[in-house]
């Protein structure tokens, strides 16, 4: 019940449900224990294409194991997360919860990362957007969900070509703190201006609100991006 549809992120389920139709494609970056990932597999049916990015590998194997018991073979999960170049980066779990994550563990938190609540670090590896799809990879519409907790710069500058070319709506959790304040947010829109995109805002029930800008973002929110 929490996690489909009453109590968690009910706007983004809410827009998907009005975006996605069978044939569509779905790409998942963040894609956590994969409730996004499943929602947008039965939205797009064995006929579409959901690819789904998580950097955890425990995480990534167990949502995939999870998916192909259900035979949801449209479902495509990467183990591994996006970026501008390829590298590697320590993730810090939660103990006792993978899916609560972090790759800030003493730097916004102000936490200890070998002590506290996060404390088991993974290595995870990068890789380039751009670099991973290809334009047969695609079918139908292409909506896109990005939630990575500041890291969504280094994610869409390594995915601008596919974005410009494929992408028709990205919803974003953009947050100024995680982001580095007012600069960092301006940075986001402007990547996302550069591929041919303007920000929106997403109201509670899915539907597309008035377009915002950078400046005007001074708490965490969730955008929806379109094509000018």
């Amino acid at each position: 019940v929490y996690f489909c549809g009453c109590l968690f992120e009910s706007s983004i389920e809410n827009l998907m449900s009005r975006e996605l139709k069978a044939g569509d494609t779905f790409i998942d970056i963040g894609s956590n224990y994969g409730h996004m990932t499943g929602l947008g597999a039965s939205l797009v049916g064995a006929s579409g294409r959901v690819f789904a990015f998580e950097a955890n590998p425990s995480l990534a194997q167990l949502t995939t194991q999870h998916f192909k018991d259900i035979s949801f073979n449209q479902v495509v999960i990467h183990p591994f997360g996006l970026g501008d170049s390829v590298g590697e980066f320590e993730l810090f779990l939660e103990h006792g919860h993978p899916g609560h994550s972090t790759i800030r563990c003493g730097v916004v938190e102000g936490s200890d990362p070998n002590s506290g609540d996060f404390g088991e670090p993974v290595n995870c590896k990068i890789e380039v957007g751009d670099e991973v799809f290809a334009s047969d990879m695609m079918s139908g519409r292409v909506f896109m969900k990005v939630d990575v907790e500041g890291f969504e710069r280094e994610v869409l500058r390594g995915l601008h070509r596919t974005i410009r070319d494929f992408v028709d709506g990205i919803v974003i959790e953009v947050s100024p703190h995680f982001l580095g304040g007012a600069s960092g947010v301006a940075e986001l829109f402007d990547i996302l201006a550069s591929a041919g995109f303007s920000g929106f805002t997403l109201e509670h029930d899915g539907a597309v609100g008035g377009e915002v800008f950078a400046s005007t973002i001074n708490s965490q929110t969730n955008l929806y991006f379109m094509k000018n």
